[in-house]
């Protein structure tokens, strides 16, 4: 009897990547995860071969493996990939702001973000905007998030734009040899003009505590990159499909493979300790995200003036 593709139900030529598939499936599933080809958006169309986005979601829950492709990749091309894409980051940042000055977390995965040359000076409304802003946008470069479906981008994005924005500005601090978190300008990442004792403490941890743990890991670029996209690579998120939390979990054992692989060139037998110090930092990062969080919701409490934009919210829990 003729045995069916999984994903199409065509005829099958073999058994590739965990399941029976036509040769067309197989060599679809293969040109995206190898070429790191980003996915047309799903469209409503009869037949799932049709839709890109469709034929890899099913590919991925027929049961195909992604990992054996992604393994062929040496660490030096993931570092190279990361290092390109958080640079034009870091350009970005520095040199421009959204042309858009009401985008949502929704539209910026829907469609390309145009910029312009930004104000010699911001405010911080403006810093926080536009650090939200090229932080999402630098987010969804990754496969795991633009092979995911769309509620899955939301909801990967929304949980953790806040700590890779966090995250980027503290690395970018402590290569400065500034010990506290601020905007690329120098200027304070915490609203000007709150006057509260009760404060000091929250705030002082929220400025030094994550580029204080930097410092003491004394942390390269190369360990700062892999830590970045682990850090939201997370399959355990509530809400998550079974497809977004099999690719995440995919992506996150690639990259911490490759770390391992990192620490283990660069710091021989102490690379198994030093791959242990550098996974703690997941745990400093989600202490400052609940300080960060904490301080807007007792600035609400206290009836607190202070101006963020909706989408800044959507990464926080305000009241």
């Amino acid at each position: 009897m003729q045995q069916l593709c999984a994903v199409c139900s065509r005829p099958a030529s073999d058994f590739n990547y965990g399941v029976q598939s036509c040769n067309a499936c197989k060599m679809f599933f293969r040109r995206h995860v190898v070429r790191t080809v980003p996915l047309r958006p799903c469209t409503v169309i009869p037949t799932v071969h049709e839709c890109q986005c469709c034929r890899f979601q099913k590919c991925i829950q027929t049961g195909m493996t992604i990992l054996p492709l992604l393994q062929k990749t040496g660490f030096h091309k993931t570092i190279q990939t990361l290092s390109e894409w958080n640079y034009s980051r870091s350009i970005t940042i520095f040199n421009c702001y959204p042309t858009d000055i009401d985008l949502t977390v929704s539209t910026i995965i829907s469609g390309p973000v145009r910029y312009t040359p930004r104000a010699p000076y911001l405010d911080f409304q403006s810093w926080a905007y536009t650090s939200t802003v090229t932080t999402i946008d630098f987010m969804r470069k990754f496969p795991f998030l633009y092979f995911s479906k769309l509620q899955d981008q939301e909801i990967l994005i929304k949980a953790y734009f806040v700590k890779v924005g966090s995250l980027c500005a503290a690395f970018r601090s402590y290569s400065e040899g500034n010990g506290l978190l601020t905007f690329p300008d120098g200027s304070d990442v915490l609203p000007p003009g709150v006057k509260s004792p009760d404060l000091e403490d929250l705030e002082n941890r929220i400025r030094c505590r994550l580029v204080g743990k930097l410092t003491e890991l004394q942390i390269t670029m190369e360990e700062f990159l892999f830590m970045l996209v682990i850090l939201f690579s997370n399959p355990a998120i509530p809400n998550l499909s079974e497809t977004g939390r099999i690719l995440s979990s995919s992506y996150r054992n690639l990259y911490t493979s490759a770390l391992f692989e990192y620490c283990m060139l660069t710091y021989q037998k102490y690379g198994p300790t030093r791959l242990t110090d550098l996974l703690s930092l997941s745990h400093v990062i989600a202490k400052h995200y609940e300080d960060l969080n904490q301080y807007f919701v007792l600035l609400q409490l206290n009836h607190t003036v202070f101006q963020i934009d909706y989408i800044v919210r959507e990464g926080l829990d305000l009241l």
